[in-house]
């Protein structure tokens, strides 16, 4: 069983909750005020300069489909007897 603690000292055991809580001290860590001022200039500077391109060619539209059951099959079938 995997235990960790919350921001109030509680442990947590559910991957939910886990989860949850390695998401919100992630996101602590990574506000622009543990920053400094020039990399945040920057990180700003890329972000509002850059726009995502949502155009998607015909071709690659089926890598946007639900998976077969023949190829969620050959996935599995190669992570037998592999553990993580």
């Amino acid at each position: 069983m995997h235990l960790i603690q919350n921001s109030h000292n509680i442990s947590v055991s559910s991957p939910e909750e886990i989860g949850n809580v390695l998401a919100k001290t992630w996101s602590e860590y990574t506000k622009n005020s543990n920053f400094g001022t020039e990399y945040v200039n920057n990180k700003n500077r890329y972000v509002n300069s850059v726009s995502p391109n949502y155009n998607i060619k015909q071709e690659t539209k089926s890598i946007e489909l639900p998976f077969s059951t023949l190829e969620r099959n050959a996935c599995l079938s190669t992570l037998k007897g592999k553990t993580p």
